[in-house]
């Protein structure tokens, strides 16, 4: 599963939470850092119910997984946007989700574990400067004002069963950004929370991620509650990702109708998430 191009994609947090407070907006010059105040965002269990906190004040995530139209989430009572990956230009959005009364959730590009083996000794020097690239941009924006967490990776996990090495990796790089930055949670996105392949042992081998990431469409979305709950997972969660059938989801069978270009594209009224 795939980011959907274009798509607005509702970010869902499971916790107890109230409310927002609208961020004032502001115009920031392009490349520039405003003064470095964080802002803390930190994750409570309380009477059995998980909450998120930014400051002292109950926070819930209302978000869309776009590039641009930062104006149109604020418009539409969003707070949250992410990125799929963090370089020099990552200030720019911070920035204009700042100057739109929005946070950001930061991703951390990872290697994809179906085009690159974690265990391979011969991978060892890239996988280390994969790890000190992160600590590197993690320390460049940590204090930014508008970060809300740190997502290590979306859909890198793959489609390897129990892939234990690249979860000690990921416990790796969760713990290094708690040292570096105690004011912001840390997540990973998957493409599907199949209890065993995945929550399980990323319970067991990667503790320090502080909340879990789901990509899902329609129709399979309304299971994601379930399946956690098979796998005892017991923190917060979100969905990161949100829409109607992607490509790989359709086929001819199913979906006659064909699109110009000659693939299926059979997403009708009902089937639009």
């Amino acid at each position: 599963m795939r980011k959907l191009l274009c798509a607005m994609a509702v970010l869902m947090l499971t916790c107890s939470v109230i409310g927002c407070e609208k961020q004032r907006k502001t115009i920031i010059p392009p490349g520039s850092i405003p003064e470095q105040y964080p802002t803390k965002f930190t994750t409570k269990k309380e009477n059995g119910v998980w909450k998120l906190y930014k400051g002292s004040e109950p926070f819930y995530v209302n978000g869309a997984a776009t590039n641009n139209f930062y104006g149109l989430v604020d418009d539409w009572g969003g707070n949250m946007v992410r990125t799929y990956s963090v370089n020099e230009t990552t200030v720019d959005v911070l920035n204009e989700a700042l100057a739109n009364g929005l946070y950001v959730n930061m991703g951390l590009f990872m290697k994809d574990c179906d085009d690159f083996d974690y265990s391979s000794e011969a991978n060892a020097a890239v996988i280390a400067e994969q790890f000190e690239n992160h600590r590197m941009w993690v320390r460049r924006y940590r204090n930014h004002p508008a970060v809300f967490c740190w997502s290590i990776g979306n859909e890198a996990e793959g489609t390897k069963a129990n892939n234990e090495v690249y979860f000690k990796y990921v416990e790796e790089i969760a713990a290094m950004i708690h040292q570096e930055d105690p004011n912001h949670p840390t997540t990973i996105a998957f493409s599907n929370s199949d209890a065993d392949d995945k929550v399980k042992v990323l319970m067991s081998k990667a503790p320090s991620v502080d909340m879990l990431s789901v990509n899902m469409y329609y129709p399979n979305v309304g299971g994601v509650s379930s399946s956690l709950a098979s796998a005892a997972w017991d923190k917060p969660w979100m969905i990161t990702e949100y829409g109607p059938r992607g490509t790989w989801a359709l086929s001819a069978s199913t979906d006659p109708k064909e699109l110009p270009w000659g693939v299926p594209g059979g997403n009708d009224l009902n089937r639009k998430g």
